[in-house]
């Protein structure tokens, strides 16, 4: 196994390998054609590809390792690492696992990371002592190496990258004081199927809702956050599409984000995704995460949320004391013009001692002792 670059206790090392300096494109994993090889430069100097061809493998012009290998099989095979420099160059050759980033891309960690899998199939046959190698300035030099596959293997997609990163001494920062060393890394992938039943499975991980909410519903925007994780929990590396959407407490859509492309989701890695836009349901609502794969795997997941606030209930209450308001008074004024009184009189008992008649109409009515209009009229 390779050697770690050297580093002083007393100052912070920070690796920035093919994480920062290094993105590497995954084309499909069993191809049938090659693209033209090409090194792939850190930028500090060094440069790592694949030899140019592999008659074991039948492959040639590669700009990177693919193999499909049953369990229990053994590759052989070789990398060159070129110095760009006009001097001798001391180098770190050493393996490491890769993950998917954000964009879809497949990068390799840092050699001071933990390594697991199958990383430690890989065996370079050259003693390379403490895993470092000196290399004339302008020349190349080749490594070979193994990868084994236990008879025990999983079957499945795995991928992890032989990388290059030169040996520098640790800074020697003053007494109270740290230091920061950047060390840039050159690396290139290793692609392997290990042949068996392909199961693609992808799942949605944490999913997380918030709602920023409208203050005043229908007229100023609100937001809506969504976090969640897509996660592939199957044997088979996964091309996905994500489709997310915006829905109110009815059910209809009300806000629709553009689909996102996730390419290269290796077995086992997860990507968290953040998204926001300028929209939200009044009161409650949810969000929809649907993901398609370029298998049969698919997954649909949605979270409900509320968006409320005060304001939520204030202003809208505000509104409809207003419009009360505005009613009461309305009506005030019509019944004025009328010459109406501007409420209606109170009903009084009838007087003691008040006579009841029968009107033409057979309608009945009562008159005072004094045989003033009435100011009530029924049945006695």
């Amino acid at each position: 196994m390779a050697a770690r670059i050297p580093h002083n206790s007393s100052a912070r090392t920070l690796l920035r390998s093919t994480i920062a300096c290094i993105v590497l494109g995954v084309a499909t994993l069993v191809s049938g054609g090659a693209p033209t090889a090409h090194a792939i430069n850190s930028g500090g100097g060094l440069a790592i590809q694949p030899t140019s061809s592999n008659a074991q493998a039948g492959v040639t012009n590669r700009s990177k390792f693919t193999y499909k290998l049953k369990p229990g099989s053994v590759q052989t095979d070789s990398v060159v690492v070129s110095n760009l420099n006009d001097t001798a160059r001391l180098v770190t050759v050493y393996v490491a696992n890769a993950f998917t980033t954000t964009s879809g891309k497949i990068g390799v960690r840092p050699n001071d990371q933990a390594k697991s899998g199958a990383v430690e199939w890989l065996r370079f046959t050259t003693k390379l002592g403490d895993g470092t190698i000196e290399i004339a300035g302008k020349s190349s030099a080749t490594i070979p190496f193994t990868i084994s596959i236990p008879p025990n293997a999983a079957p499945g997609d795995y991928a992890f990258g032989v990388a290059v990163a030169p040996v520098v001494e640790a800074p020697k920062p003053a007494p109270g004081q740290n230091a920061i060393q950047i060390v840039q890394a050159a690396a290139t992938l290793v692609e392997l199927r290990v042949d068996g039943p392909l199961i693609p499975i992808v799942r949605v991980g944490t999913l997380e809702v918030q709602s920023s909410p409208k203050f005043v519903p229908g007229f100023t925007g609100g937001t809506t956050t969504t976090t969640f994780e897509v996660v592939n929990i199957g044997n088979v590396r996964l091309n996905n599409t994500i489709h997310i959407t915006e829905h109110n407490a009815f059910g209809t859509i009300i806000h629709t984000e553009p689909d996102i492309e996730l390419n290269n989701l290796l077995p086992g890695s997860k990507v968290k995704i953040t998204r926001s836009w300028a929209n939200d349901a009044y009161i409650k609502g949810s969000v929809q995460i649907d993901i398609t794969t370029d298998t049969d795997a698919r997954e649909t997941r949605s979270q409900s949320y509320w968006s409320v606030s005060w304001h939520s209930f204030v202003v809208p209450g505000a509104l409809a004391l207003l419009l009360l308001a505005l009613w009461v008074l309305v009506r005030r004024r019509r019944r004025q013009k009328a010459g109406l009184p501007a409420s209606p009189r109170p009903l009084l008992s009838p007087p003691m001692g008040a006579h009841t008649g029968q009107s033409a109409a057979g309608a009945q009515s009562s008159v005072t002792d004094d045989g003033s209009d009435p100011l009530w009229t029924g049945s006695p």
